[in-house]
C-alpha cells in the first residue's frame, strides 16, 4: 500500500544537499518518489509500507549526514 511521509529534515542547505537526499532514498526497496526542499527544509517520499517504512526512511537521511527533527 503506497503510503506518503513528509519529514522535517535540518542540515540541507542547497540543491547538492537535496540531491543527496533523493539518491540515497530512492535507492531503498518501495520507495517511488522522494523530493526533498532545502528552503522548506523538508523531504517528501511516496512508498510501499510493505517494503519500507518510516523508521527506515528517517535512518537512511541520517546516515546521510543530516538530521530528522
Amino acid at each position: 500500500m503506497m503510503k506518503t511521509a513528509i519529514f522535517q529534515v535540518g542540515g540541507m542547505s542547497c540543491s547538492h544537499c537535496e540531491r543527496a537526499i533523493q539518491t540515497a532514498l530512492l535507492a531503498l526497496p518501495g520507495v517511488e518518489d522522494c523530493a526533498a526542499d532545502a528552503k522548506a527544509g523538508e523531504v517528501r517520499v511516496g512508498f510501499d509500507e510493505t517494503r519500507v517504512n518510516a523508521e527506515t526512511l528517517k535512518n537512511e537521511i541520517a546516515e546521510t549526514g543530516y538530521t530528522v527533527i
